[in-house]
């Protein structure tokens, strides 16, 4: 699943260029040492999790960004290496935790095929233009018998609304049932499901092994009542109210936006970032023009604004609520189930 209209890879490999040049020049610190911190423990719960499930200590990890997730591998003792291409967050983590991250993109690197044990790709598959091509590389890169494990926002409880068809960070979206039949095309059989939340949201794991002989059946995948389920979702998701008041069919959407002025978010109206991704939703507004036949986004009115503003009290407070009663485990905290 992903949106037929974006930006090429080019226009972003441009674009991450100017962003880093810019902050180099403005000396401008863009880690969240926030993040980082829950980044560091949810890496670690993954170590231990694999400690249990897997024998191997030999991790690449694609798309590894500041490094602070194979520094966590390595304290859990793992032999560590990352593919970035994102030159900024090459390299913080060379120069902070001193791990090996070869700034590279997945499909144009040297590493000798069938090297690594296990290949992780944690919240990163969504960003890539073709998907099916990173898997494909990430297949080849893994040993026969060894394990691929890849984490993504979960569809079917990450996406709320129409904002989505705009969000320039997620180019492809992944359900439990279409990141299985990746796998399962390029050689890779699913053995665990997992519900990692790093952001209070179940969110999506597979860990997958390598199985060269495994067959599938991709028609019976198709026809399952799950995929008609997922798809449903996307409509009434990516609808949200507006299709039914002025399209016919449901199926299309057309959203114009003035001007793309934020690498990740597409269109903001103004330039201070929140924290929460639906509370960057909540500084834009969205109306039809019968005219075009289009849903046009723009900077909300006055009145928008402060109904906005409410429902980002709200959102906060709902979210400050499911924090204040996290149940903390002992151990990782990643909760798994076995195909």
């Amino acid at each position: 699943m992903y949106r037929d209209r974006r930006p090429k890879l080019d226009w972003f490999l441009k674009n991450w260029s100017l962003r880093d040049a810019s902050q180099i020049s403005d000396k401008f610190n863009f880690v969240n040492e926030e993040i980082e911190k829950d980044r560091m423990q949810r890496y670690r719960d993954t170590a231990r999790f694999f400690k249990k499930v897997i024998n191997s200590r030999n991790i690449l990890d694609i798309g590894s960004g500041t490094g602070t997730g194979l520094k966590s591998f390595e304290d859990e003792g793992f032999t560590v290496t990352g593919i970035e291409p994102d030159t900024s967050r090459a390299r913080v983590g060379r120069d902070r935790y001193g791990v090996n991250i070869i700034e590279t993109t997945v499909d144009s690197h040297n590493l000798e095929f069938e090297t690594f044990d296990i290949v992780t790709c944690i919240h990163s598959l969504e960003h890539f233009h073709a998907p099916g091509k990173i898997m494909k590389s990430i297949a080849n890169l893994v040993k026969e018998g060894g394990h691929v494990y890849i984490e993504v926002p979960d569809f079917m409880n990450f996406v709320t609304d129409w904002n989505d068809a705009i969000f320039l960070a997620h180019l492809n979206n992944f359900s439990e049932n279409n990141l299985n039949l990746l796998g399962l095309s390029v050689g890779l059989r699913p053995i665990i499901r997992t519900y990692p939340k790093p952001s209070g949201i179940a969110h999506l794991g597979i860990l997958f092994c390598k199985d060269s002989l495994n067959k599938y059946n991709k028609e019976e995948y198709l026809n399952t009542k799950a995929v008609h389920n997922q798809y449903q979702h996307a409509i009434d998701m990516y609808s949200n109210g507006l299709a039914d008041k002025f399209l016919r069919d449901v199926n299309k959407f057309t959203y114009n936006v003035p001007v793309i002025n934020d690498i990740s978010l597409s269109y903001k109206a103004t330039s201070k970032t929140k924290t929460l991704v639906e509370s960057n939703y909540l500084q834009r507004n969205i109306s039809y023009d019968e005219n075009s036949g289009e849903f046009i986004v723009s900077e909300p009115s006055e009145v928008e604004l402060l109904s906005n503003k409410i429902k980002e009290k709200e959102l906060n407070f709902v979210n400050r609520l499911s924090a204040d009663n996290k149940v903390v485990h002992k151990g990782p905290e990643i909760s798994y189930i076995e195909y």
